[in-house]
């Protein structure tokens, strides 16, 4: 992949575009919501699509709605509204994603105090104005893995591989030893932007409109510690941040650093919100993705969107719902998760209530506010890095349908004691994956529709 291309680099930042490649070989498709389902019924037809819905007609006639956060995106070219299908191509200059408002470039980078580097460069082109943004971080050369859209490297002693996403990417780096308080430092770039470090340790746009989350060490035994926030130099186009690993006792190894980058580019998560309730007392006080919760009684909440930890807390979803025609009739639903490691046990009794979207406040207060409408018990285990499909098949007329419908849910415990929560020490089921659609949960809703009648009158 190593090519001479700084030039075609500086080009496509001083002209704000993003740069052009000769797509040769697709490698890879990541897997989402809509793929799977299209893979699953091949002779589906596409009946309706807004951003956060595909609607499907079925061969038997009846129809299927997978309701989500960003399912489908305005392309800036076509204008057209087209599903998120995330594709890796090989270019002649390294590689690319397509099939979503974000474009990656995996690309040989520029010379970096006299060390090749690999630049990852993330995209976005506004399809009104058609402005672009852009960012590119710079890590040791790193290779192409085969395993979907995934690159390894090593850098600082340390194996890290970063995945590509519909949104951004994911950087993760497994460490086996102590390492004690150690740096990373990466090479960065900016179209158009420009990030600096937050309060909560994240590198990220004042408009929130691109974050690298703060980077967060999750040890074998599922603790999780904070790193230092991430620091820049604007002058040498440097960012780091600082791991102290002196603390950690031998069952903490090995753990994985985790920061994330997510370039939403307008399509953000407030259809996704945690609520956490500190240990002693009453209220929920609801925090939205791209939040670091560093405290005492709330393990960390990482970029994924929809998590929430231990078993006093809860976790809220809500889905646009306004693509299930308002006469329909609602035959089935189901809540597609994925889990994470230590997640919910088998035979929890653990439950999921559709909760009015109207009555979510700022926080919440489950003693006045109540537990919603059952929408099932889940005696099921949610185990990490897979996909569980959860049957919501009670009350589902509590489903809203038509214009500007919006469904709630409340996922977490059932309320009385912590010792019939269920919920294992450390994670809940969660998204994992810094939001990217790949991950992020959805709804999948059969429904039929009534239509007119074929009255035939003899003459």
């Amino acid at each position: 992949m190593r090519k001479t291309i700084l030039a075609l680099i500086l080009c496509g930042a001083a002209s704000a575009q993003i740069p052009t490649d000769n797509l040769n070989e697709k490698v890879a498709e990541l897997a989402n919501a809509y793929t799977k389902f299209r893979d699953a019924h091949p002779d589906a037809q596409i009946v309706k699509r807004i951003e956060n819905a595909i609607a499907f007609r079925m061969a038997d006639g009846k129809y299927t709605a997978l309701i989500g956060n960003a399912m489908s995106y305005v392309d800036p070219d076509t204008r057209d509204l087209t599903p998120i299908d995330v594709n890796l191509y090989q270019t002649d200059a390294g590689y690319r994603t397509t099939g979503s408002p974000i474009t990656v470039r995996v690309i040989d980078g520029p010379m970096i105090s006299g060390q090749a580097t690999t630049e990852v460069d993330t995209y976005y082109k506004n399809p009104n104005t058609g402005t672009v943004i852009g960012y590119g971080i710079a890590v040791a050369p790193a290779t192409y893995s085969g395993d979907s859209t995934t690159f390894t490297f090593t850098q600082g002693g340390i194996p890290w591989r970063i995945e590509l996403g519909a949104f951004g990417w994911d950087l993760r780096g497994t460490v086996a030893a102590s390492q004690g308080a150690k740096t990373y430092r990466f090479g960065y770039r900016e179209v158009n932007m420009t990030l600096a470090p937050d309060a909560n340790g994240n590198l990220a746009t004042a408009n929130g409109g691109y974050s690298i989350s703060a980077p967060v060490m999750v040890r074998a035994d599922g603790e999780k510690t904070a790193c230092g926030g991430w620091q820049q130099n604007a002058t040498g186009n440097v960012i780091g941040f600082t791991c102290d690993d002196t603390a950690f006792p031998p069952e903490a190894f090995p753990y994985v650093i985790d920061p994330t980058a997510t370039f939403y580019g307008g399509y953000g998560d407030e259809d996704c919100a945690y609520y956490i309730r500190p240990n002693g007392t009453s209220a929920y006080t609801k925090y939205t993705c791209n939040v670091g919760v560093f405290t005492a009684n709330a393990i960390v909440f990482d970029s994924g969107c929809c998590a929430w930890e231990r078993y006093d807390d809860v976790g809220f979803l809500s889905f646009d719902t306004s693509a299930i025609p308002a006469g329909a009739v609602v035959t089935a639903a189901t809540l597609n998760i994925r889990g994470a490691q230590n997640a919910i046990a088998a035979n929890s009794g653990t439950k999921v209530y559709w909760y009015p979207y109207s009555r979510w406040p700022t926080t919440v207060a489950m003693a006045t506010d109540g537990y919603g409408v059952l929408a099932a018990t889940v005696n099921m285990a949610l185990t990490g890095a897979d996909w569980n499909a959860i049957p919501l098949n009670q009350n589902l007329g509590q489903i809203q349908k038509g214009a500007g419908a919006m469904t709630g849910i409340r996922f977490g415990p059932n309320g009385s004691t912590a010792a019939t929560y269920g919920w294992m020490d450390y994670y809940g089921p969660r998204s994992v994956n810094g939001g990217q659609s790949s991950a992020a949960p959805y709804l999948t809703v059969t429904y039929t529709v009534g239509g007119p009648k074929l009255i035939i009158v003899n003459q």
